[in-house]
């Protein structure tokens, strides 16, 4: 029987297919050029020097509702490619969000998904 890991959850659900997960255990997989995740590290990589934003701020940049923005970000931040600044912001309904910036890892991941 094949067990899935914590990172397996965060990209794949455990409904999934098998195939769903062993695409999120391989490391060329975990983003594809154009996929949600790609778009909003791309976003992130782009405001690099912005002192970061917090997943609703890069969700609403490339169009994606607060529910998505924050399951893709929460799974950039479990692979180490976007972290926490140690800053908090509000959002639109009056919360407290972390701001999040993209790592060296990060940079190098969304180098690899733009060739």
């Amino acid at each position: 029987m094949n067990i899935p890991s914590l990172f397996d959850h965060l990209t794949a659900r455990v409904t999934d297919a098998a195939t769903s997960h062993a695409s999120a255990n391989d490391p060329e997989a975990q983003i594809r050029r154009g996929s949600q995740r790609d778009r909003l590290l791309a976003v992130y990589h782009d405001y690099r020097f912005s002192g970061g934003l917090t997943d609703e701020e890069a969700g609403a940049i490339i169009n994606l509702d607060q529910v998505r923005a924050t399951r893709r970000c929460s799974e950039l931040r479990a692979a180490g490619w976007i972290e926490p600044t140690g800053i908090t912001r509000t959002t639109s309904n009056g919360a407290a969000a972390r701001v999040c910036w993209i790592t060296p890892e990060g940079l190098i991941t969304h180098r690899k998904a733009t060739r």
